[in-house]
């Protein structure tokens, strides 16, 4: 059953959603996740960036599953498959894949890092936003996820070319070509960058 998030703040804390990766903790803001769900079985696509997990279906919605070890620039092969996905809020649905259990916690935000002071803490591929001590007295690295996506899936983006192109290698000049006209493809964005099926 997936876990919603409550969102309400208790007196000047933030909520943040704790996981580990390896023996580094991480905290995504509460705001960004929609619900965490069991790691769906995945659909490897071809020629992906080497972040995207796969395409998993989650309540008959094909979705986008990225690893978070994939985004931090770790290896996306050692995700465990069998772990939970964090689903992000937003108009078009996206899932991280995390390792192990979660764990909801209230920081007061004067325990929060700025990102200055952050940013001397960030490894290469990192891109957080804050920091705070967690109950195990390591620090939790608050990642900008919204960052992390655009990052991996908008770095080699190429010039478009039209969908016809892409299956014939010849469109005519009004686009269409008739051969092809009753194609059905399946299409989505993840952080911005359209993949077709």
């Amino acid at each position: 059953m997936p876990e919603a998030l409550p969102r309400e703040d208790a007196g000047g804390e933030r909520r943040f959603l704790v996981f580990s990766i390896d023996s580094r903790r991480y905290a995504l803001s509460a705001e960004d996740v929609s619900e965490i769900v069991r790691a769906p079985a995945l659909a490897r696509v071809p020629q992906a960036p080497r972040a995207l997990a796969g395409l998993g279906n989650l309540r008959g919605r094909i979705t986008p599953v990225a690893s978070f070890r994939g985004l931090i620039g770790g290896d996306p092969a050692k995700a465990d498959l069998s772990g939970r996905a964090v689903v992000l809020a937003g108009d078009t649905p996206v899932a991280i894949l995390i390792d192990g259990a979660p764990a909801l916690v209230g920081v007061a935000e004067a325990d929060i890092e700025p990102p200055e002071k952050a940013a001397l803490l960030a490894r290469q591929g990192e891109a957080l936003t804050g920091a705070f001590p967690s109950d195990s007295g390591e620090s939790a690295h608050v990642v900008d996820i919204r960052l992390l996506l655009k990052s991996a899936f908008q770095e080699n983006r190429r010039e478009r070319l039209p969908a016809r192109a892409l299956v014939t290698g010849r469109v005519s000049e009004d686009g269409r070509n008739d051969a092809i006209d009753d194609l059905k493809v399946l299409s989505f964005m993840v952080a911005g960058q359209e993949f077709a099926l």
